[in-house]
């Protein structure tokens, strides 16, 4: 259902070698696993920078947790409160105060966030964060909440050269960056898989490096599934969710391949 986003990485796999099968046959006229055993080196490297640009746009992030590379998704956040407040806010800032709000389950980075609104005074902008910031921070479901309100706080409003301001306390939701793991494994395999190719005679044995591959890529993707937040509401009952249930086909293709590969030139 690709108008519908498809499978991600998983609809992008079965895409891609569909399209290699019709190119090896009709244009390549090779074997369909000699042209996969070729691209999936660079398809590993382009992995890599699908994941770094899932991290610029704050996407795929992982699920709340204490680390030490844990991460406050504040755009992400400030998607969400931007479209609590639709056409009305000018401009939002997030900066850091270097303390921490403790709970029971975790430390959540306290953070200033700053609002500029069109068109208020000084006491409609204050009047709107009191308001209205708890109630669009609540309404975020859980698993996409990356900025939740500050206990008790209340704004203050200052004026400057740009008019009226108003700054607030608001709490982080730390997560792992598992886009970053996911950038690292897939250029670490990309290493890999070139290695193959270009210094052992695996380019030789047809589905070697198209197996190591699907080994190397979903393996890693059904092992980072575990720190990642719920994609979508129905896996949140599932022993595996639904990326981790299609990685275990393409990692048991993977050594398939690997096992029964035997050389050949094309």
């Amino acid at each position: 259902m690709v108008w519908k986003g498809g499978l991600a990485s998983h609809g992008a796999a079965i895409s891609i070698v569909l399209a290699m099968i019709w190119w090896s046959q009709r244009i390549a006229k090779k074997h369909p696993i000699w042209t996969l055993d070729r691209i999936v080196i660079v398809v590993a490297l382009a992995g890599g920078f699908i994941r770094m640009g899932n991290w610029f746009n704050s996407e795929i992030y992982g699920a709340p947790a204490n680390s030490s590379v844990e991460t406050v998704f504040v755009e992400a956040g400030r998607a969400s409160i931007e479209r609590g407040y639709g056409e009305n806010i000018r401009s939002l800032t997030f900066d850091e105060t270097g303390t921490v709000f403790t709970t029971d389950s975790l430390n959540y980075p306290v953070l200033e966030a700053q609002f500029r609104f069109i068109g208020l005074n000084e006491n409609q902008t204050g009047e709107y964060v009191n308001n209205y910031l708890a109630r669009i921070l609540n309404a975020t479901s859980k698993d996409n909440a990356n900025i939740l309100p500050y206990p008790d706080a209340t704004a203050s409003v200052y004026i400057d050269e740009n008019g009226a301001f108003a700054s607030i306390n608001v709490l982080g939701v730390p997560r792992y960056p598992t886009q970053l793991f996911e950038a690292a494994a897939y250029w670490l395999i990309f290493v890999i898989l070139a290695f193959l190719y270009l210094k052992t005679n695996a380019k030789n044995r047809r589905g070697f490096i198209f197996g190591a591959f699907l080994i190397g890529v979903f393996g890693f993707r059904f092992f980072v599934e575990y720190y990642k937040e719920i994609q979508v509401s129905f896996e949140t009952s599932m022993s595996l969710n639904m990326g981790q249930w299609l990685s275990i086909p393409l990692v048991i293709s993977g050594f398939y391949l690997m096992l029964t590969s035997k050389e050949h030139n094309s």
